[in-house]
């Protein structure tokens, strides 16, 4: 697929550009359910805004309507959906950029993407953690490395994971 923009409403702004995205050897059956073994995504990037708001108070909730109880949550958690993907990678110009206006002093930060890596997604079994492995700058001089293994739908979430950001003012991060 070539040039594909996802937006959140007719005639809005694109929320995400895509230069391409393309799937090797798709396999989908009922007993497998969908197997893919390479998706490559060149060039996505995004702007997102934080804007002022009013604060709201909740909404009722309608008579009738039950919570799920968490014993329900974690059967449907652990019970996996069927997919699987062995490689993803992600490349080409591709990041964000994000706007907060609801500070008092503005905030913008860039984010460029280097490279994202993720392997052995499979989600037919929940336990199994997947590898992923991410590379890009913030702002131009504040180089992020992300790397680590997660299972966000085991029984109990797993996330081993090494961060590493350099250069990066703290005023960002406590604004």
């Amino acid at each position: 697929v070539e040039n594909p923009t996802v937006s959140d409403r007719e005639g809005a702004k694109e929320l995400v550009s895509i230069g391409s995205i393309s799937a090797a050897s798709l396999q989908a059956g009922k007993d497998i359910g969908i197997v893919v073994d390479t998706i490559a995504v060149d060039s996505i990037y995004s702007e997102f805004l934080r804007q002022k708001t009013v604060e709201e108070e909740p909404a009722p909730s309608e008579e009738g309507e039950e919570e799920s109880k968490p014993e329900e949550q974690e059967k449907e958690k652990s019970a996996g959906i069927p997919l699987k993907i062995n490689q993803i990678t992600v490349t080409g110009k591709s990041g964000f950029k994000y706007t907060d206006d609801a500070l008092e002093k503005r905030f913008i930060t860039v984010f460029t993407l280097e490279s994202l890596d993720v392997r052995n997604l499979d989600l037919t079994q929940p336990e199994q953690p997947f590898t992923y492995e991410l590379k890009g700058t913030f702002d131009k001089y504040s180089p992020l490395a992300i790397s680590g293994t997660c299972a966000p739908l085991a029984q109990n979430l797993s996330v081993d994971q090494d961060t590493n950001l350099l250069n990066y003012s703290m005023l960002h991060l406590s604004p």
